[in-house]
């Protein structure tokens, strides 16, 4: 049986204040992409 699952994954940088802004919020969603397609892969689903 396949199953489709879905995980909204988000990245923010717009904060009010520059500093605290991020430099690798793109990069950081595609870390966990790809994590969570191999768990996905691994554990059958």
């Amino acid at each position: 049986m396949n199953q489709t699952l879905y995980a909204p994954l988000v990245g923010i940088n717009q904060y009010p204040d520059p500093k605290l802004r991020l430099c690798s919020y793109k990069q950081d969603i595609e870390v966990v992409e790809q994590y969570l397609k191999a768990r996905v892969a691994q554990d059958g689903y």
